[in-house]
């Protein structure tokens, strides 16, 4: 049985709105579990281009990265000439993700290697070395990104991409495991494991962030083939859940003094109103960057086309 795209549609945006509340103050202690809907968001990467792979569909990586890619670096231009001290050296590591300054913005890095790493991988025309070649490559990321002194974010849970290509070639047979008791045992597993991880951030504990993130991806399966939400706000939201993800860090240095930006254009110590605002504001600026991205996108394949 296929995850239902419209269902998995949804629950982008519930992760993305699970990302961005924990951001947020009042919900600030959700973010030690931030980690667990950037593992949702790599399973489902996974398992959508696994899927793709096995319809025989040809995989455009270029086409793949710019969907992602143009809301970052449009979103990246906004934050840069707006709250660092624009030059033209800066945007332009910023534009070529040799630095990543925009909030939360080293995921577009980290799913832009995760494709490439796909490109390769794909070539295999055995489905079983397609997932061992991802595996390896994702193995060598993650080792070459600590060493570089990269953020553990970067890494920590890449490897519930490789998990979600597995569920993709295996789904028949797994699916039958896919219950209420499994949902369960496995979110009970994923919160008892980050129980154990230290603050030392050492290779074993990236193995933990990762096992954690993975038993996760399990409950969230079982929560796509479920969930059945009909609603016209969802609706108008669930195809920006990347926008609003991207702009949600712009929006809050509007409001708030955050660790990633000390310029603020309007202070505020009331907690409820700078979630009222940020919140408004995110839903603003993720609509006009989805419009932006979108246009871009057409013009760019138009030309392609022609």
């Amino acid at each position: 049985m296929k995850l239902d795209l419209k269902n998995e549609q949804i629950i982008k945006l519930l992760l993305a709105i699970w990302i961005i509340i924990s951001h947020l103050p009042i919900f600030k202690p959700l973010t030690v579990y931030n980690y667990l809907p950037v593992a949702g968001f790599f399973f489902l990467s996974g398992y959508g281009l696994m899927m793709k792979s096995k319809s025989n569909s040809k995989y455009n990586l270029l086409k793949s990265i710019l969907k992602i890619y143009i809301p970052y670096m449009v979103a990246t231009i906004i934050y840069t000439i707006i709250f660092n001290n624009y030059n033209l050296l800066m945007l332009f590591k910023q534009v070529t993700l040799i630095n990543v300054d925009l909030p939360y913005g080293w995921y577009i890095r980290t799913q832009i290697i995760l494709y490439i790493i796909w490109f390769i991988a794909n070539n295999s025309k055995n489905k079983n070395w397609k997932i061992f070649i991802s595996f390896i490559l994702v193995l060598i990321y993650s080792i070459l990104f600590r060493y570089m002194g990269q953020i553990l974010t970067s890494y920590k849970t890449v490897f519930a991409f490789v998990v979600g290509l597995w569920y993709a070639t295996y789904e028949n047979k797994v699916f039958k495991y896919i219950n209420l008791y499994s949902c369960v045992f496995c979110g009970v597993v994923s919160l008892a494991i980050r129980f154990i991880v230290t603050d030392n951030e050492t290779i074993f504990d990236s193995v933990l962030y990762n096992l954690s993130g993975i038993f996760f991806c399990f409950s969230l399966v079982y929560s796509i083939y479920k969930i059945n939400i009909k609603n016209k706000k969802i609706d108008f939201l669930k195809n920006m859940s990347l926008e609003l993800y991207l702009v949600q860090g712009i929006s809050q240095c509007f409001f708030m003094k955050t660790y990633f930006c000390d310029k603020s254009f309007l202070y505020l110590n009331n907690n409820l109103l700078i979630i009222i605002l940020s919140t408004i504001g995110t839903i603003i600026l993720g609509y006009l960057l989805k419009k932006i991205d979108t246009k871009i996108f057409n013009i760019i394949y138009k030309r392609k086309e022609v």
